[in-house]
């Protein structure tokens, strides 16, 4: 997982690191590797397609949230097939 400040430094980090991998016999598999808008969604905001955005990642679903400040946060919570694989063990 990798994290962006602006979608285009994203972009163009997916397009050059495949051809980097090239260079070593390498290549990023097709349906695992994906580029996510995870930004936060203001209220009003103009980025409908960030609207319930979670990333699965590491067992752990990531999510935005607030903190017990108010201050907008990244969520982790334990990805649900995760915690039902450890219930039924």
């Amino acid at each position: 997982m990798i994290a962006f400040e602006d979608h285009l430094s994203g972009k163009r980090l997916l397009h050059v690191l495949g051809k980097r991998l090239g260079r070593y016999g390498l290549q990023l598999h097709p349906t695992r590797t994906r580029f996510v808008d995870f930004r936060f969604k203001r209220p009003g905001g103009r980025h409908p397609a960030t609207a319930g955005t979670t990333v699965n990642f590491l067992g752990f679903t990531h999510v935005w949230g607030q903190s017990r400040k108010g201050k907008n946060v990244v969520w982790q919570i334990t990805a649900k097939d995760r915690y039902a694989r450890a219930l039924a063990s």
